[in-house]
This record gives structure tokens, C-alpha cells and sequence, in this order.
């Protein structure tokens, strides 16, 4: 017996041993659940009921947020076409928008044709912002036809700003349908329209149309239409807007053909800047620290740029800070995002010292 002890024994003690220090059990593997195509069927039933039950209800929100939610699923858009297009035309204005809206996302394959006409129809309602909408839903569909296109460039003409910023915005991806509207759009170079611009959420102020006319033109191709380039040098000539005969400089040089955008309009602005600086033309140099932020351009160069006319101006950080973030004005207070945007540490030091001054000038009530 005795020579059996040392192993009960150590038996014993490796037991306790394992009670006290119990080991953690390997952990299972993940438990994957593929839903057979009966269950996916029933799910997707499920959710057309509920998107049902929702367009039709009496809470006039609950249906506003079921079509914005239809918004991004265009497989159940499609499926509530023509609930879609009859709520186009109600009563209620954020419904009109919101179904407008959704019609965009099920504005494909087969389904264009009557789904363009109610888009098509919308772009004359008697409200700016069902007009927005169409504009906005036209350009979230496949394809439009040429009836279509024609009555978006009309719009151009509208006389509320944010309608014609819309098909602005439109005609930047277009570019096909951008020479045929090149007149209207170089016409607004002179106009006095205003449009909403989102400083950040919760705040807006308000932005020369004709900023954003020049700088549709500055991505077309204008040495393939001499008129149009003539038109377009006589406005950049004319123009009181230090910031439209900038974007137009860059829209007329011919260095840009054969360049992507960005090479091309980041060395047209270095040189700008050095010329400005040159030339010590205050009000030039302010105008393109002002339009630097929206040039497509790297950030580190952009900011090089901004530090170089602050430096010249005088002009303090306040406004570069503003600048450099754009319509994202939010992005200022995320201080040392902003700051560490930049590897240059004179960079990050008058980053520093705009964010300050900005700060300050908020706490003391200054936009």
C-alpha cells in the first residue's frame, strides 16, 4: 500500500489543484445560423407587411419615416411603386418629399418609365423643396430620357437658389448633359441667387450661387467649345467676385487637358498663391484662401497653401480655421483631429493658434 501513496497522493493534490485553479474550457465556435430560403422569405414578407401597414397609416410621421427608410432598400421601393407615385401628389409637403425621394431608389429596370414621369412632374411643384427633391431622386435613377433632361437644365432657371444648386450638383456627374446646359450655368456666373450652405448640423448661412456655377465649370472641359471658353474668359475678365475670376483661371487654363483634376488644380493653385503673393494683391489672395477648401486638392498641400497666404495677409486664424474645414465647420472643434491632419509641424502650430482665436471669438459671441 505504501508504495501506492505517492501517486493517490499526487492525484489528490492535482485534483485540488484544478478545483481551485479549474482551467478555462476552450472557447466554442461561432454558431453560424443560415436562414433556409423559406425563412428568408418570410422574412422579407414580414417587412413588406410592416411597410405596408406603415404608408398607409394616420401618423403622418410614421409614414414619413417609412418612406425615408425606403429610401435605402430599392428592392422594397420597387415593391410599393405605385403607392409611391400616388403619395407624390399628397396634400402633405414632407410626404410629397419623402415618397419622391424613395421613388429614386426604385427608379430602376423596368419601373423607369412611369416612375420618370412622376419625377418629371414633380420638378414643377409649387414647393421648392418637392422641386429639390426631384432633382435629387432623378439623379439616384439609372438612367433619365432626353424629355427628362431638358426639364432639369430648365431648372436652372428657377428662381429659388437651393433648387438650382440641386441640379448643379446634378450636372457634376453629368457631363453629357452638362455641355448641353452650359449656358444656363455660365449665365449664373453673374447671378445674385443665394443658396443654403451647412455649416454643420444645426447652422447654416447662406453662399454665392455663382461660386458654385464656376466651379462646375472648373471640372468641363471648355477648350472643345470656343464659344463657350470665350463667354466663359469674358465673364473671368469682367467679374467684380475675386473668388469667381480665380475658379475661372483655373477652368481656362490649358494645362488642364490631359491632367487628372487633382494634379492639375493643386499646381495651378500653388502657382495662384505664389502670384497673388508676388503681386501683393491682398483682396486676390484673400479671395483664394477663401476657396481653398473646396478645390480638390490634398489636405497637406491645402493647408501649406492657407498657412502661406495667412503669413501674407496678416489675415488672422479665424478664418483659415473656417476654411480648412469647410462645410464641416464641426471639424474645428475636434481640435487635435484637425491638428494632427498634418505632418509639418509649422502647420500644426498655426493650426493651433487659429483654433484658439476661433474658439475665442465663439465664446465671445463671434461667427
Amino acid at each position: 500500500m505504501r508504495t501506492r501513496l505517492p501517486s493517490l497522493l499526487g492525484i489528490a493534490m492535482g485534483a485540488a489543484f484544478m478545483l481551485a485553479f479549474p482551467a478555462s474550457a476552450p472557447a466554442d465556435p461561432p454558431i453560424v445560423v443560415v436562414p433556409s430560403a423559406e425563412e428568408l422569405s418570410t422574412i422579407k414578407l414580414e417587412k413588406t407587411e410592416s411597410f405596408s401597414r406603415r404608408l398607409s397609416s394616420r401618423d403622418i410621421q410614421d409614414r414619413i419615416k417609412a418612406l425615408y427608410e425606403l429610401v435605402s432598400d430599392h428592392q422594397q421601393a420597387r415593391l410599393f411603386e405605385r403607392q409611391l407615385i400616388a403619395l407624390a401628389t399628397a396634400m402633405d409637403v414632407e410626404v410629397r418629399v419623402a415618397s419622391i425621394r424613395a421613388l429614386g431608389s426604385a427608379c430602376r429596370g423596368d419601373s423607369i418609365a412611369a416612375i420618370e414621369d412622376c419625377l418629371r412632374n414633380a420638378i414643377g411643384d409649387r414647393d421648392p423643396r418637392v422641386r429639390i427633391a426631384a432633382v435629387y431622386a432623378l439623379g439616384d435613377a439609372e438612367a433619365i430620357t432626353n424629355p427628362t433632361a431638358s426639364r432639369l437644365t430648365e431648372l436652372l432657371r428657377d428662381e429659388n437658389g437651393d433648387v438650382q444648386f440641386a441640379v448643379l450638383q446634378f450636372l457634376s456627374r453629368c457631363p453629357d448633359l452638362r455641355r448641353s446646359a452650359l449656358p444656363d450655368v455660365v449665365a449664373l456666373l453673374d447671378s445674385e441667387a443665394m443658396r443654403t450652405r451647412w455649416v454643420s448640423m444645426d447652422f447654416a448661412d447662406q453662399s454665392p450661387l455663382a461660386w458654385d456655377a464656376a466651379r462646375l465649370l472648373l471640372s468641363t472641359d471648355l477648350e472643345s467649345d470656343v464659344e463657350a471658353r470665350s463667354i466663359v474668359a469674358q465673364k473671368a475678365a469682367s467679374s467684380e467676385d475675386g473668388r469667381v475670376k480665380f475658379i475661372l483661371s483655373l477652368a481656362l487654363d490649358p494645362r488642364s487637358i490631359g491632367l487628372d483634376r487633382e494634379t492639375f488644380v493643386t499646381g495651378r493653385a500653388m502657382t495662384a498663391v505664389k502670384e497673388a503673393i508676388r503681386r501683393n494683391d491682398v483682396e486676390e489672395q484673400e479671395a483664394i484662401l477663401d476657396e481653398l477648401y473646396a478645390l480638390p486638392i490634398g489636405n497637406e498641400t491645402r493647408l501649406r497653401l492657407m498657412l502661406e497666404l495667412s503669413k501674407s495677409t496678416g489675415r488672422a486664424g479665424t478664418a483659415a480655421a473656417l476654411a480648412v474645414a469647410g462645410e464641416e465647420s464641426e471639424w474645428v472643434l475636434m481640435r487635435e483631429d484637425l491638428v494632427s491632419a498634418s505632418s509639418d509641424e509649422e502647420i500644426r502650430e498655426w493650426l493651433r493658434a487659429a483654433i484658439r482665436e476661433w474658439l475665442s471669438a465663439t465664446d465671445n459671441g463671434v461667427n
